[in-house]
């Protein structure tokens, strides 16, 4: 169902007028240029070696320097070791002056252990790029949200070598231009829900954990955003519950409008149960703004990176999402 309605949030606002309000309250982190490092963090899951070393060796042919700790590797069961190994290991890199950016490992689950503890000072003396997706979806939205700093859900360190070429090109050049705007994020198999333009700030990530964040200190505020969804591995009736829960709390609602991304393996096996498709229609009827989905960003091959807090344009009727400034310094 294409629902046609054409809106534009904001809009008793000139758009150059918007634009310069937004970059004088966003906090750009400074670009990675040629030689610097890297340091890389595991607030989640444990990890084989042999594809986060492929992901360093990506990093480093690319003319960065990578640092981590060896204590990175350790096992919990399910976790990348216990919380207050995970929570120093964050905080020290948080503080550390020697590296430009912090990637993350992997996602899984466990950084959410973190988040009552963490520690943002460090990051709001000395702003610097903060990247990872999935299980890092609550943290990465409370560098906007509380410092009003952009931060990337973007490719992690043990999936880089599994990210298309065109999202890693696209990766680098948002990290290092502080000259130029990127080209939209946008392909073929983009489906608009419902159509129009709008221009806000992005949010988002993972729809499990913004779902699991609700009615917690670190829920996602949605209020005159874009909010930006994917999820991996997740049956269709588990989305419609989790879209749901969402639509419950306000957040569909109270959002400029609505991106999805890549929903991988989120079918049911043998092409059976709810199509997803009319799981979003069933509350994109219920919205008046532009909904997209099919975006290259999520859990897939085709993971664009995307700047949280950032200004952007979601234009649903092209199935494009274009980020209006540069996002680093």
């Amino acid at each position: 169902m294409y629902i046609p309605d054409r809106i534009l949030i904001d809009s008793h606002l000139p758009f150059e007028q918007y634009a310069t309000m937004m970059k004088e309250r966003v906090i750009r982190p400074p670009a990675l240029r040629p030689g610097d490092a890297i340091a890389i963090a595991a607030p989640a899951s444990c990890f084989p070696r042999e594809p986060f070393t492929r992901g360093t060796e990506w990093l480093e042919a690319q003319g960065f320097r990578v640092y981590f700790r060896e204590d990175l590797f350790e096992r919990m069961h399910y976790l990348a070791g216990p919380a207050s190994r995970r929570l120093s290991e964050v905080h020290e890199l948080f503080e550390r002056e020697t590296e430009q950016a912090l990637f993350f490992a992997r996602g899984g689950y466990g950084s959410m252990h973190l988040l009552p503890d963490l520690q943002l000072r460090a990051l709001e003396a000395r702003p610097r790029i903060v990247i990872g997706c999935s299980d890092l979806t609550p943290l990465l939205n409370l560098l906007p949200q509380r410092l009003g700093m952009v931060s990337f859900h973007g490719p992690m360190v043990a999936g880089l070598t599994r990210t298309r070429p065109e999202s890693l090109e696209q990766l680098i050049r948002l990290l290092t231009r502080t000259d130029e705007v990127p080209g939209p994020i946008g392909g073929g198999d983009f489906v608009p829900l419902r159509g129009g333009r709008v221009v806000a700030p992005l949010c988002g990530g993972n729809l499990s954990l913004i779902a699991a964040t609700l009615g917690t200190p670190f829920e996602l505020d949605t209020r005159g955003r874009i909010l930006c969804l994917e999820d991996v591995g997740e049956r269709p009736y588990r989305i419609d519950r989790l879209l749901q829960q969402l639509f419950l709390a306000g957040k569909l609602q109270d959002a400029a409008g609505i991106a999805v991304g890549e929903l991988v393996d989120c079918g049911e096996p043998g092409g059976r149960g709810r199509p997803l498709m009319e799981i979003f229609e069933t509350f994109v009827s219920a919205l008046r703004i532009p909904v997209v989905t099919g975006l290259p960003f999520g859990h897939g091959a085709a993971n664009d990176t995307l700047p949280l807090g950032a200004l952007a344009e979601l234009d649903a009727d092209r199935g494009t999402l274009q980020v209006l400034t540069p996002v680093v310094c």
